[in-house]
């Protein structure tokens, strides 16, 4: 994905790269630790409220800003795996996942559900519960690590536990749209990636809003699919809802949306988007957010790499290049 030669007149205002640290100037929370892997792809684990600049574990390739959601592993003593029966676990999808030689067999305990079966290194095991309790894990041969979770199909980042399960607490980003952003007209791009396929919640790379999830636009990769959506909330009400492109998991993506007087314009990895009449707030917008489509929740379950702001609508073909 190269970038296009600067198009425009101030173009651009904000250019952030999060690939290389987590800039200055922006807030950051977790109320918990979490684990991330560094340039030689050792798996190393950050402290409350210390963001996960992270790198693919085998290419090393620099990834950006890691966002999650809240999740627990629900298996005990997780680098010593070893066959147990876990507490009561309400209906929801699970992903049981492994390291090491061997595999982790999930089986009915006395929740009733659909998909149990064999997780070994690189392929993960994905049921669901339709009724609430127990589900027995049970391990063959020599596996180093493994981890149970709600609410995802794909394994997000490990999560160490001993004698109880333990909660990966959510991301969450923030900074202040001041002294850039054009109440007028402008353009957001952002990439990023996601190794999400058909997620179970909403979640998304990006969000401008008032402080609040009452006023707010930005990007969803929606429940259900694989559709990334642009999302406007007027005073509580959505006013935009309309795909814009579809993410590929696991690969980069570059997408981006305009706003004026006129309209919105959209573009995803160099292809035009949904369009429409001006229902958004700019007026309003104080904070803008990475790696989340609310400020309360929805967090992306991936990365950002990088955000460009513009304090003028581009045009639809500068759009397209610089998503492409």
């Amino acid at each position: 994905m190269a970038l296009p030669a600067i198009l425009g007149a101030g173009d651009p205002k904000l250019v952030l790269d999060v690939r290389a640290g987590y800039p200055s100037g922006r807030t950051f929370t977790r109320s918990s630790q979490g684990t991330w892997f560094d340039a030689a792809g050792v798996r190393q684990t950050a402290a409350n409220d210390i963001p996960r600049i992270d790198r693919h574990p085998t290419t090393h390739d620099a990834l950006g800003l890691l966002m999650e959601r809240s999740v627990a592993n629900r298996l005990l003593n997780s680098e010593a795996p070893a066959s147990q029966t876990t507490g009561s676990l309400n209906p929801a999808t699970y992903c049981l996942w492994v390291e090491g030689s061997g595999s982790a067999t999930s089986s009915a305990g006395t929740a009733t559900g659909t998909g149990f079966g064999a997780a070994t290194a690189g392929s993960p095991n994905v049921f669901t519960l339709t009724g609430a309790g127990t589900v027995t894990v049970t391990v063959t041969g020599s596996l180093t690590r493994f981890q149970l979770e709600q609410n995802t199909t794909v394994p997000t980042s490990y999560i160490l536990t001993t004698g109880a399960t333990v909660t990966r607490q959510s991301d969450f980003d923030a900074a202040s749209v001041v002294p850039w952003l054009s109440t007028v007209a402008g353009t957001f791009v952002v990439e990023g990636r996601t190794n999400h396929n058909n997620p179970t919640v909403n979640g998304g790379p990006f969000v401008v809003d008032d402080g609040t999830d009452n006023n707010r636009s930005g990007l969803r990769h929606s429940a259900g699919g694989n559709a990334l959506t642009m999302i406007t909330v007027l005073g509580g009400s959505t006013t935009i809802n309309q795909i814009i492109g579809t993410i590929v998991p696991g690969s980069k993506f570059r997408a981006g949306f305009t706003y004026a007087a006129s309209g919105w314009t959209s573009a995803m990895n160099g292809a035009a988007g949904a369009s429409g009449a001006q229902q958004m707030s700019p007026n309003l917008w104080t904070t803008y957010r990475l790696g989340q489509v609310m400020s309360s929740a929805q967090q992306f379950g991936g990365w950002v790499s990088r955000l460009w702001y513009f304090p003028r609508a581009l045009p639809q073909a500068e759009l397209n290049a610089w998503t492409r």
